[in-house]
């Protein structure tokens, strides 16, 4: 129930973004923060596009916003003295499971299933170069996200000379948003495939941005189909475990 929440979020965040809308942007991240800590992963392409498409007025706007929404949600944790028990509980959620994987049909899963020696327990445990397991996956993930940030920071720049009146292409525009969505989508589809500790529904934002995709473009149509038809299969394997 969370993770589809959660994916609504999304999807409100980077549509809110690309309509320059700061306010609902700063909002919408603090209430994916508080909802799941798994929103951290679009928080990058956010204040990216946020950076680039608002500049410092919009910055300082999405930044006043997240904090404010963030202060009302947390009030009543402040105001009975428990604000340290919610801090506590999402400080420790990355420790919550500490396995190389949680029942999702991810990377991890498929070399593990290989006789490659890999212990595949505790994602504690030593994998290479004295890194853990833990520590290899979120280092892939940094490099992917990073990478990610580099393709993005062409649409994003599109569209900032559209707002300039520098250039006023429409197809040019729906291009650069299409690619936008895709970019966060291929995000949370690397958070579901590259770090441990990961559930079979973490896949779930992935699809929801993918859908959204079928609007600019038919062809993620296939993709789409691809990814659903992935996420019934690791909930089938879940529930008849």
């Amino acid at each position: 129930m969370l993770f589809r929440s959660l994916a609504a979020v999304v999807v409100a965040a980077v549509s809110s973004m690309l309509n320059r809308q700061w306010w609902l942007v700063g909002a919408w991240v603090s209430v994916g923060m508080l909802l799941k800590p798994q929103m951290v992963v679009a928080v990058p392409i956010v204040v990216l596009g946020t950076v680039i498409l608002g500049r410092l007025g919009g910055a300082v706007r999405a930044g006043c916003a997240s904090l404010g929404v963030g202060a009302m949600l947390t009030l009543p944790f402040w105001a009975t003295g428990r604000f340290g028990v919610l801090a506590s509980a999402y400080l420790h959620a990355a420790g919550a499971y500490p396995a190389v994987t949680v029942n999702a049909d991810n990377i991890w899963t498929a070399l593990c299933s290989l006789p490659l020696g890999l212990s595949c327990g505790s994602d504690s445990e030593l994998l290479v170069w004295g890194l853990t397991y833990r520590q290899v996956g979120l280092l892939c993930l940094s490099v992917y996200v990073t990478f990610v940030l580099f393709l993005l920071a062409r649409p994003f720049m599109i569209l900032s000379e559209i707002d300039r009146k520098i250039s006023s292409n429409i197809e040019l525009e729906n291009n650069a948003r299409e690619i936008v969505f895709f970019g966060m989508s291929l995000v949370f589809f690397a958070f579901f495939m590259l770090p441990t500790q990961v559930h079979e529904r973490y896949l779930l934002p992935a699809i929801a941005l993918m859908s959204i995709l079928v609007k600019y473009n038919k062809e993620y149509r296939i993709i789409y189909s691809i990814l659903s038809f992935n996420l019934l299969l690791n909930l089938i394997s879940v529930v008849t475990i």
